[in-house]
């Protein structure tokens, strides 16, 4: 919360600015990982703040950081690793080489297998898999009763000769864990595996997170990832898998809270695997069928479908992949209307010479060579309104300059995509807040006008 504090204070600064996140490389925290969800979230959101991580050891030469710290540019992950310096770079395709050594046998008749977030799309779907496999005992786990669907869907397992139980209970819950553990032993068969699919999922911009959402989206993800660790110590585990989103990879906008408890996730996978425990952490993109992030087949993002999912869960486990990330997504295309994410050196190996470059908007000369403000109150008010059109999908709704944007369906992320767009086009800072304040084009465009010198009385 002081990080998303931090970077909501400095977004309100008129000038760009950098937010530093310095940590000793050589301690492995989950939580301070957890900041790197928030930080590249934020490239989307508050693009001005460029927020950056830097890592550095005892050896790590005070100079050397110094100069860093004073890095002019997009945002960075680095590390100062003695006199040797990195930075974090995105990699498409699958790592060249395993860290772990896989069971010989992915799934056994003799073992029991623990699903928390059991009763949802992505804890059937991966129940059904180990039952295709021959899964001894499977465990669901769910935080509320099942559904129809849930209950028909246990139903077909059973039918096929699975052995499955329902239990109900938050797994973020003290005790929870413990009695999930016993119960999945209860036929005397030893725990072999462990799929920690549970989660909420809230979508709320920096600008709007509140603890409350913090604590909700927490619970689910760290807290439950945490007491399946702490209950699973002394078992000797075929697989300790975790369902973490590539929202923690990529950053998404709108969703800071989720992309940090799925990163934290990652981290505790590396923090596992440092005592010598198994763990296998695996970034998800979204999935058509089952799982929160199926409207995101409306933005054009390209899906996983249940087939192809679950046969690269499969092939992650048998390959040994500690850490992986597996999504269709179109870098390009999901960047495209966050040109600052898009600079961010995350990325530059993907994008290349095409990272975060604008369009080389004629509209602030067109400002300037404008003979009369009437006529740049009207060139502004049409280029908002295009703006919001393109946001909200070429709606077909009449938009005056007073219509208000938010009867529309500008919510708070639509409204950071419309100050991104602004700020891309116009080469100029947009207070954040100044979209709620002044929600129509006609009063978006009169604070403009007065920011950018066009008028000397403040805008009421």
């Amino acid at each position: 919360m002081r990080t998303l504090e931090a970077i909501r204070l400095l977004d309100e600064l008129p000038q760009a600015c950098r937010l530093w996140v310095a940590r000793p490389g050589e301690h492995v925290d989950p939580t301070v990982d957890a900041l790197r969800g928030v930080l590249r979230t934020a490239a989307y959101e508050c693009p001005k703040v460029a927020a950056s991580l830097v890592e550095f050891s005892d050896s790590t030469q005070p100079a050397a950081l110094a100069r860093t710290l004073l890095h002019d540019g997009p945002p960075i992950e680095c590390a100062w690793q003695g006199t040797g310096f990195s930075v974090l770079r995105l990699v498409p395709g699958a790592p060249e080489t395993t860290v772990t050594s896989p069971p010989e046998a992915l799934v056994r008749p003799d073992g029991s297998y623990l699903i928390s977030g059991g009763l949802g799309g992505l804890g059937l779907l991966t129940a059904a898999w180990l039952v295709g496999k021959g899964a001894g005992r499977i465990l669901l786990l769910g935080r509320s009763l099942p559904s129809a669907e849930a209950r028909a869907k246990v139903e077909e397992l059973r039918k096929a000769g699975a052995d499955v139980e329902v239990i109900q209970g938050d797994i973020g819950v003290a005790g929870i864990a413990e009695k999930a553990v016993r119960k999945a032993m209860s036929a005397r068969l030893p725990l072999r595996g462990v799929f920690h699919c549970a989660g909420q999922l809230h979508d709320a911009t920096i600008a709007r997170i509140e603890r409350p959402i913090l604590d909700t989206t927490w619970r689910g993800k760290a807290e439950g990832a945490w007491a399946l660790h702490r209950a699973t110590t002394g078992h000797e585990l075929d697989h300790w898998v975790l369902f973490s989103s590539v929202a923690s990879l990529l950053g998404s906008p709108g969703q800071a809270v989720h992309a940090a408890a799925n990163a934290w996730l990652d981290g505790l996978a590396a923090w596992r695997r440092a005592q010598g425990l198994p763990a296998t952490s695996v970034q998800w993109g979204a999935w058509s069928q089952v799982g929160a992030g199926q409207g995101m087949a409306e933005r054009g993002v390209a899906m996983i479908s249940p087939t192809e999912g679950v046969d690269a869960l499969e092939r992650i486990l048998g390959a040994g992949y500690p850490l992986v990330a597996y999504s269709p997504i179109d870098l390009a295309q999901w960047t495209a209307p966050y040109p600052g994410a898009a600079r961010s050196a995350l990325f530059a190996r993907q994008l290349g010479d095409r990272q975060g470059k604008d369009s080389g908007s004629s509209l602030p000369r067109a400002l300037r060579e404008s003979a009369s403000d009437a006529e740049r109150q009207v060139l502004l008010e049409d280029h908002i309104t295009d703006c919001v059109r393109e946001i909200l999908g070429g709606t077909s709704l009449r938009i005056t300059p007073r219509t208000s944007l938010v009867t529309l369906g500008l919510d708070s992320l639509n409204a950071v995509r419309l100050r991104v767009m602004l700020e891309n086009s116009l080469g100029m800072s947009i207070d954040g807040g100044i979209l709620w304040t002044k929600p129509t084009a006609a009063g978006l465009t009169d604070w403009i006008m007065h920011r950018m010198g066009y008028r000397e009385e403040q805008p009421a």
